[in-house]
């Protein structure tokens, strides 16, 4: 395609070509509205404007999503044909695509990095395919980055179904080749090949490295076709096989068996990303190595289990020589490894048979002694409850006494007033 510098397409005056690409060229172009001041105008080659079925298809997904209202998709301000060119006018961003912003970070995210970018652009794919729209040219290069830190999913692929020579290998740009699912080597677009294409892109964050590659676009669309996707703790063994097992399902070569949505996907990484533990396993309890020099600082170095007679320290002081540490046995052991639980109310030590006939004579000793010392016991409620009712008798049977001395009283008043009345 020839360069259209200086054309204008409705308004947008093209003043410099800033990319070319297999299906079509952007332009960074001034708008005569001076509202919208600079924008990118993505201009198609010409054979699509001739194509009855590409420029139908072409302007009815263009009025799809003209009509987007997602935060993670880059707006569609205008889109038409003119000059027998069709085009495409969105914001220019001059912060750069995810390409360049992994350019900038070594190549590759950690997984949590990688799980905002994934989840931002999983929405986004998710809002076009709720709205009947394929994207169909999902990779790094069309994900801007704005200036807040978004996601913005732009770039979709209207134009590549209806090319002919899209259908064969040979005519595949590289940078589509390599997020292509298996089925669009043979010209078919479906949801789950953007789920493919997803998978491709957590790979790529994930490792830095691409899951196939080859000489040619078409070495890699056979590999997409024929091979079985490397694993990713092949090329960094931290991350997770929660994690790698989500990346690798969405790589499945039959598109049933991947995920059913992009929702499903960003909430299945999510799980995964979240559910990482970082374990530290028991080394086995080793014997005491000879005696050697170690260093002497103010304070005793921690010793770990598995570890004792290596220091873990980070200071450099002069040297001395110290005792092999002692063995760790089982009872002790477990001892440490129970030492950050809650605090329970102590119980009479009993020793299994296990640990009796591991200790020593002395320690023996100790274990008899300790299960030797009466436990306390807990208080009878039968003896309780026969207190209470004593108690409770008592009170009744004084209260008793007291009327029956009130009565006495008065009876002994009654019958002195009758016998004495005058005195």
């Amino acid at each position: 395609m020839k360069d259209v510098t200086g054309t204008t397409l409705n308004g947008y005056y093209l003043f410099r070509r800033l990319a070319v690409g297999q299906v079509a060229d952007v332009y960074c172009a001034r708008s005569a509205h001076l509202e919208e001041g600079v924008v990118a105008v993505k201009v198609f080659r010409p054979g699509y404007a001739l194509h009855s079925l590409a420029r139908r298809y072409f302007l009815s997904e263009s009025r799809k999503i003209m009509r987007f209202q997602q935060e993670h998709i880059l707006p569609l301000l205008a889109y038409g044909e003119e000059h027998g060119l069709l085009y495409m006018v969105t914001p220019f961003i001059v912060t750069g695509t995810l390409d360049d912003l992994l350019g900038k970070v070594g190549g590759r995210f950690s997984t949590i990095q990688a799980l905002s970018t994934i989840q931002q652009v999983c929405r986004a794919v998710q809002y076009a395919h709720e709205h009947e729209v394929l994207h169909g040219n999902l990779k790094p290069s069309n994900i801007f980055v704005s200036a807040d830190g978004r996601m913005l999913l732009a770039d979709f692929g209207i134009a590549c179904g209806y090319d002919e020579r899209q259908q064969s290998l040979t005519c595949v740009g590289w940078g589509s080749a390599a997020y292509a699912a298996p089925e669009q080597s043979l010209g078919v677009l479906r949801r789950s090949s953007d789920i493919y294409a997803l998978g491709v892109l957590l790979f790529r964050l994930l490792t830095g490295h691409l899951p196939f590659v080859g000489e040619t676009p078409s070495d890699v669309l056979l590999k997409q076709v024929r091979e079985a996707p490397p694993a990713l703790r092949s090329f960094d063994p931290t991350i997770s096989s929660s994690v790698e097992q989500v990346v690798l399902r969405a790589l499945r070569k039959r598109a049933e068996e991947r995920f059913a949505s992009a929702h499903e996907l960003s909430l299945a990484f999510q799980q995964a990303v979240m559910s990482e533990r970082v374990v530290l396993p028991l080394s086995p309890l080793l014997e005491p190595a000879p005696s050697q020099p170690q260093e002497r600082c103010g304070h005793r170095p921690f010793m770990a289990p598995g570890t004792l007679s290596q220091p873990v320290t980070g200071f450099q002081c002069e040297e001395q020589s110290v005792e092999p540490a002692p063995i760790l046995r089982k009872h002790e052991a477990t001892g440490l490894l129970t030492m950050a639980k809650p605090v329970q109310e102590s119980t009479s030590p009993v020793a299994s048979p296990q640990d009796i006939l591991t200790a020593t004579p002395a320690e023996n000793r100790v274990l008899a002694s300790a299960q030797a010392l009466p436990a306390p016991q807990p208080p009878d409620p039968a003896e309780d409850m026969q207190a209470r009712f004593l108690g409770l008798l008592w009170r009744q049977w004084l209260a008793l006494l007291v009327v029956v001395l009130l009565l006495l009283g008065l009876v002994g008043a009654l019958l002195s007033s009758f016998y004495f009345p005058n005195g």
